[in-house]
């Protein structure tokens, strides 16, 4: 069975959050990374990328 979810990325100044949402907005998981701040914050959009493939590689 198929469950229709979203994920939420919150892009904090220390920690990056991430959650899986069901459809009623009920969060299922939660994951934290910090956030890189190095080089202006250019790997940021590659960290949350990458989190996003290894929270995938679970499901």
């Amino acid at each position: 069975m198929m469950i229709e979810v979203m994920i939420g990325v919150d892009i904090g100044g220390t920690p990056i959050k991430l959650g899986i949402i069901d459809k009623n907005g009920h969060m299922l998981h939660k994951w934290e990374i910090p956030t890189n701040k190095a080089d202006n914050g250019v790997r940021i959009l590659d960290d949350i990328w990458n989190l996003s493939v290894n929270i995938r590689k679970l499901s």
